[in-house]
Parts: C-alpha cells; structure tokens; sequence
C-alpha cells in the first residue's frame, strides 16, 4: 500500500502528526550559582514528528477543551488524572539537513544504512503526498537520540496561534513499526 499523509486538522493533536515550527523553550541556569539569575532560550524545531500515544493526547485535549463547560485552567489540568503534563516528540529532519548533522566520517555505506531503516537510531519516513491537498511531504528522517517534550498547554498555545502548524499526519498503519524502533532505541542496554 502506497503511503498517503493524511492532513493535519483541528482538535487533539494526533500520534504521528508533524508539527512545523515548534518552539521550545529551555531554561539555562547562571554559570555562578546565582538560583535567582536562570535565563530562557528558544530553540526552534523546525520539523517534529509527535510519538504521545493517541488514545493519551485525545483524553489530555478532552480535559483541557471540553465541549459542554469552559476550558479547565492550566493549573486545574495538570492535576487532572487523564491529562498529559507534556507531549513526547521527535526531531525530524529533510535529507540535506540530516546529513550536515551526520559525523565527517558518515560515509555513503552509512548513509544507506540509515536510508534503508538498518540504523537503530533512524528511522526513514518515505516522502509522499498529503490527501486532498496537492501538497507532498518530502522523505523525512527522525533522529531518535533527539526526542523532546514540551508542555501541552505550550504547543496547543502555539498551534492556537500559529507560530507552529500542524503539516500532516502519517496514516495508522505505519504506527507499529515506528512505534517498535523508537521504544527499542530507547530501552537498550548500555555498554561500555
């Protein structure tokens, strides 16, 4: 079955989806032990590929943008049983950004390695097109030692206002094996 995105939409954000331009924000604590002196940074995704389970983003949206009562507050949903305290993403990246991040030493036996998915810390996402749109998504590389989260009152806030936009969303079928190699990558066993 040829893959087909399908288009990003309004409501939960959904397992799979990608986000553009993301905005992360990361505290950085002062140099001289000054608790008092921590400065914020923003650092800008500017692809991320969203790995929080589905059934766990609609339950968090459901409790933070109920349909019959007003919006919980931020404060009132982070106690919330369901609700998620951030969502879990993953960096991805266009072949030639990829490869500027790759090692000198990268050479193209690795690279192919990498493009055929026998890498475990990539994962290669065929590129193709978003339906109904005539828009395409090109080849996409996730990065799995370059996962993130962020606040999910913090990326609806910016979905809401559309500094970050929500670009496609990979069918269901393809859940599984991404699913598999990025929960692998995570729980292997180190060795020295």
């Amino acid at each position: 079955m040829a893959l087909v995105y399908e288009q990003g939409g309004n409501g939960p954000i959904r397992q799979a989806e990608v986000l553009s331009s993301v905005s992360e924000f990361q505290a950085i604590s002062s140099t001289d032990g000054d608790a008092d002196a921590i400065a914020i940074r923003e650092v800008e995704h500017p692809l991320v590929l969203v790995m929080s389970q589905d059934c766990d983003l609609e339950q968090d949206f459901n409790v933070r943008h109920p349909t019959e009562k007003p919006p919980l507050s931020r404060e009132d949903a982070e106690v919330h049983p369901t609700a998620l305290s951030h969502i879990l993403l993953c960096d991805a990246h266009e072949e030639s950004e990829l490869k500027k991040r790759l090692p000198e030493s990268t050479g193209s036996k690795d690279f192919r390695r990498i493009a055929q998915n026998q890498n475990d810390r990539y994962h290669r996402i065929e590129g193709a097109a978003i339906r109904d749109t005539g828009q395409t998504v090109e080849p996409l590389f996730l990065d799995f030692r370059r996962h993130l989260s962020i606040p999910c009152p913090d990326i609806y806030q910016q979905l809401i206002s559309k500094s970050a936009g929500r670009k496609a969303r990979l069918p269901g079928y393809y859940l599984h094996d991404l699913n598999h190699r990025f929960h692998s990558y995570l729980a292997r066993i180190a060795i020295p």
